[in-house]
């Protein structure tokens, strides 16, 4: 007999883990304290399954969205690392929760039919330009 386990998005709390409590990345806190966009972000979220992973929401988002968070996070999960506000300068954290609610709003702006999916359109289709001086690109450094 299979069994799926399911963890539902409103069971973890918004903030906490890696992005600390309350969370360094206030814009990106703010955005999912709107219903609406946590629910949009539950349904994708729970089709893909990767929310299983994360002690808070904001965690799930960061390092789904931006990969190169993901050693630091499994570190800090396993208690051999530090919080996000502890690895990057304050400018660098403004420039990622910019980053990542730009993200964010494009999600919630359309019809994706999975997280997956998101990911890879975003990835494939979209080109920005950096949003400050600290190189960012929507988790691409530039060169």
């Amino acid at each position: 007999m299979n069994q799926t386990f399911a963890i539902e998005i409103s069971e973890l709390p918004i903030t906490g883990g890696l992005v600390g409590g309350p969370s360094v990345l206030h814009m990106v806190a703010d955005f999912l304290n709107k219903e609406a966009h946590l629910r949009r972000l539950n349904r994708l979220l729970q089709a893909d399954g990767c929310i299983a992973q994360y002690r808070s929401v904001i965690d799930c988002v960061l390092v789904e969205l931006l990969p190169k968070f993901k050693a630091a996070c499994s570190e800090f999960y396993d208690g051999q690392g530090q919080p996000l506000a502890n690895l990057h300068p304050a400018e660098k954290i403004r420039a990622i929760d910019q980053e990542l609610v730009l993200m964010l709003e494009l999600l919630v702006s359309k019809k994706w039919e999975s997280w997956s999916d998101f990911k890879r359109d975003f990835e494939v289709e979209i080109k920005l330009e950096p949003l400050s001086n600290t190189g960012f690109f929507f988790g691409i450094r530039s060169p």
